[in-house]
């Protein structure tokens, strides 16, 4: 059973594309999970090496 199937919640806690304007994928971007009890969350990425240290990260997150 997937994460998803057993918890229909987590559809929107999982990876999103990260792309340039004009629609190229340069990574992804997403929460490891939902909120904990403090109500904080994680966020891990990655993004092609090309498009490193050019603000990607910054405004996905």
């Amino acid at each position: 059973m997937t994460l998803l199937a057993s918890d229909p919640l987590m559809l929107y806690w999982g990876s999103w594309l990260v792309m340039t304007k004009d629609g190229q994928v340069v990574g992804d971007i997403g929460f490891k999970r939902k909120p904990d009890s403090r109500q904080a969350v994680e966020i891990g990425y990655g993004l092609l090496p090309a498009f490193l240290n050019r603000g990607f990260a910054t405004v996905a997150v």
